[in-house]
């Protein structure tokens, strides 16, 4: 077999060329690759797309090197003035975050994170980015939005990993791409994400406006009518919106876009095996009184949009605390245990695999003390990491966990989903189910890492689910990919 990017091949063949329809020359291919020996051959063409487009978004699937692609841009870019990197505070410096692929990547590039801003003022970050000449700034998406004014003046391109986080365009973090934009003009801008559109198709529109106007215009509502009608829910569709034709959308997106998910093989294999459970008597007692008054205010409004009830859908993570052996006393703000077999149904599997070290998802913080206090009165080594932990306090337990110094590592989903890779971690547990398929799917991307070579490995995904509960409907939504809250209200009304 000839490869695609060997001298002696005479075309390139992909797929992923084929959608994209830009002519890009077999030797400048092989230049890249020759240039960056480390790079994949689905890689290669996105270095190729970024040299020729001034405006472009990556979507890489999660795992296969979003990070590679950001840092080649950013050096590349470099040489045609200064370049701003908005990324999450905690991937700059985690391992194998930026600042490890600036060293491996651009090693003499200077740079300066503007997220080192030590006393939090507004003035400290703006004398670091006026008195601190370099080609590349750091700086978060909180800090961005904050004081984009300030930190975009003499930049020429802006590089946003998960751009994801635009998709709400009435989001200030979106509005304030657009205005910076409007006002220095930048000549490039490249969104990078692995799941950019995670909830319906018209979130990709704030990420796409940043990098054509012209393509879906400039007004959302008018995009929303073009290409969009309302959910037909007598014919069980699910969602708040459907496109009109699916085909005309992503060939338009196509044009300023790329969707590239690597070779089969650079992932390993994902088996989704759930451990069942059943509620106690006490527990399906409280689950029952939380289920009953969330049914009866669905059922009395279930003539109403989606969006009007998706408060009540909400309060259904109240019979998810109650799942994990847990509820709030509001009036006494106070957590009050109840008996559940939740975390005896973990240990029990984690009997079966006895040497493994295990990565334990939580979405609640008392769910986490309880997992692990009870894993920890069975002589069994862990480290916690939630959203009360600081960086420091966060690495140090994942350093120990990926050393080998403690077995299980109890993490709060949100807070460990990103920027965070444990390739050698081959089981995955979820102690509780979340509404959000994004914060699901990043969470298990943190072990399903491309490596290369790993048509041999297989990763397995544990959610403990509740028998006869909520938590049936919410796995089967986000196994399918479907509306979490659109599935919820269903069950609802069905039940």
């Amino acid at each position: 077999m000839i490869n695609l990017l060997s001298p002696q091949a005479q075309t390139v063949n992909t797929s992923y060329m084929r959608e994209l329809s830009i002519p890009a020359p077999l030797s400048s291919l092989y230049q890249i690759k020759q240039q960056y020996d480390f790079l994949r051959d689905y890689q290669v063409p996105s270095i190729e797309i970024s040299r020729e487009k001034n405006r472009y978004a990556f979507f890489w699937k999660k795992g296969i090197g979003k990070t590679i692609l950001g840092t080649i841009i950013a050096k590349e870019k470099s040489q045609f003035g200064k370049v701003l990197i908005v990324v999450r505070k905690v991937t700059i410096r985690s391992p194998n975050g930026w600042l490890d692929h600036f060293r491996w990547i651009a090693p003499d590039l200077l740079y300066t994170d503007l997220c080192l801003n030590k006393s939090g003022k507004k003035e400290e970050l703006i004398a670091r980015r006026n008195l601190i000449d370099v080609p590349v700034y750091f700086i978060n998406h909180e800090k961005f939005r904050l004081y984009w004014d300030v930190i975009c003046k003499g930049i020429g391109t802006i590089i946003i990993d998960e751009s994801s986080l635009l998709r709400n365009h009435k989001s200030h973090l979106t509005r304030s791409f657009s205005k910076a934009d409007q006002k220095y003009n930048f000549k490039y801008i490249y969104p990078l994400s692995g799941l950019p559109a995670p909830n319906n198709p018209y979130e990709y529109f704030p990420q796409i406006r940043l990098v054509d106007k012209n393509l879906f215009g400039t007004s959302f509502e008018h995009f929303l009518s073009t290409y969009f009608r309302r959910a037909n829910k007598k014919k069980g569709e699910l969602g708040s919106y459907i496109l009109k034709d699916s085909e005309q959308f992503m060939e338009k997106l196509r044009t300023v876009s790329v969707y590239v998910d690597g070779k089969k093989s650079d992932l390993p294999q994902e088996i989704v095996s759930p451990e069942y459970f059943e509620l106690n008597e006490k527990q399906r007692e409280y689950y029952n009184i939380v289920m009953s008054d969330i049914k009866d205010c669905v059922q009395t409004h279930k003539d109403l949009p989606i969006q009007s009830l998706l408060p009540e859908i909400a309060k259904t993570t109240k019979a998810l605390e109650i799942i994990c052996g847990f509820y709030i006393n509001n009036t006494e703000n106070k957590t009050i245990v109840i008996k559940t077999a939740l975390y005896e149904t973990v240990y029990n599997f984690l009997q079966t695999i006895p040497n493994e070290k295990v990565l334990i998802g939580c979405n609640f913080d008392a769910e986490q003390k309880l997992m692990a206090s009870y894993l920890i009165k069975k002589r069994h080594s862990v480290a916690l990491i939630s959203g009360r932990h600081k960086d420091t306090e966060r690495q140090k337990a994942l350093d120990e966990f990926k050393n080998g110094n403690i077995q299980y590592l109890i993490a709060n989903k949100k807070v460990l989903k990103y920027s965070v890779n444990l390739e050698n971690i081959d089981y995955c547990i979820h102690t509780s189910l979340t509404h959000s398929f994004d914060d699901c799917d990043q969470f298990n991307g943190r072990i399903k890492r491309a490596t290369g070579g790993q048509e041999h490995r297989t990763v397995s995904i544990i959610p403990m689910i509740a028998e006869d509960t909520i938590c049936e409907p919410i796995f089967k939504a986000v196994q399918n990919k479907e509306d979490v809250s659109q599935a919820v209200l269903n069950y609802l009304l069905k039940n």
